[in-house]
């Protein structure tokens, strides 16, 4: 029963990996030069400043929805578009790009907006692997979240988040060994979640990643 376990939720895991790995690879392509741009102009003199404020605005009045919330939101107002997809990944990629993008857009711009004078191609590197992994979690663990409370990708896709929704219904149906089983198991892919999202934040909260000079 373990293995069996085991394997369902390594299946979804890679599932999740791969759609979070496209959808990140989005994010990062579209909010790097936008990030970029909005940073620049916020070094720059007043006039300038307000022209970085207009390019964000965008993204600052989606980031006052939640997350999940407006992921949900996304997902409930356009019913039709994913019926129509059928088993089609592309409606949840779209949605999660459209939720991370904002977060990621603010993120970029407030990194360069704070680095020094000047800007070595190893930068340029640095920062947008930083905001590649940054988004890969970040997409990766709001899909889990979704796909627990059924907005996930639709059957036969399966996902991480779908998969720990099917352990907990036969935990709670099948007695105590399957319960005590899938409680260890998403206790350990939490606590693994929460590492990545600790050593993130730190390599994110440490202003050398962009002070020092190439």
């Amino acid at each position: 029963l373990g293995r069996n376990i085991l394997a369902r939720l390594v299946r979804g895991a890679a599932n999740t990996f791969r759609i979070s790995f496209l959808a990140a690879l989005l994010v990062t392509v579209a909010a790097f030069p936008i990030g970029w741009l909005a940073g620049w102009l916020a070094r720059r003199r007043w006039s300038a400043h307000i022209l970085s404020d207009l390019l964000l605005l965008p993204a600052d009045a989606l980031l006052l929805f939640p997350a999940v919330g407006a992921y949900m939101l996304f997902y409930i107002g356009n019913l039709d578009f994913i019926r129509q997809q059928g088993a089609s990944i592309l409606p949840i990629l779209l949605f999660l790009v459209a939720v991370v993008l904002p977060r990621a857009t603010r993120f970029m711009a407030a990194a360069w907006a704070s680095a020094p004078a000047g800007a070595g191609i190893l930068r340029f590197l640095k920062a947008g692997f930083s905001l590649f992994i940054g988004a890969l979690f970040s997409v990766f663990a709001l899909l889990t979240a979704v796909s627990f409370i059924g907005f996930g990708p639709r059957p036969p896709l399966t996902t991480l988040g779908g998969e720990l929704a099917e352990m907990f219904h036969i935990a709670f149906a099948g007695g105590w060994t399957p319960l005590i089983v899938t409680v260890s198991l998403t206790a350990f892919f939490l606590w693994v979640l929460f590492l990545a999202a600790e050593a993130l934040l730190e390599g994110w909260q440490d202003k050398g990643a962009f002070s020092c000079s190439f």
